[in-house]
């Protein structure tokens, strides 16, 4: 979903984990999971960090 993708894009910021990062930006397919943390309250969302990207084929499988 691109929409998605576009969206984990803007959520991460400083303090995200690097390979988390280049995972992201290597491809967010469908099924693909981003985890983003903040801190504070969801009505005032500001960067985050980008903690973990898992996309189905690094599931080995």
């Amino acid at each position: 979903n691109p929409g998605l993708e576009q969206l984990a894009r803007q959520l991460a910021g400083p303090g995200s984990d690097a390979k988390a990062i280049a995972r992201l930006e290597e491809k967010f397919p469908t099924a693909a999971l981003a985890r983003v943390v903040f801190k504070g309250d969801w009505s005032v969302v500001s960067p985050a960090r980008l903690t973990h990207c898992l996309r189905p084929k690094d599931l080995g499988g």
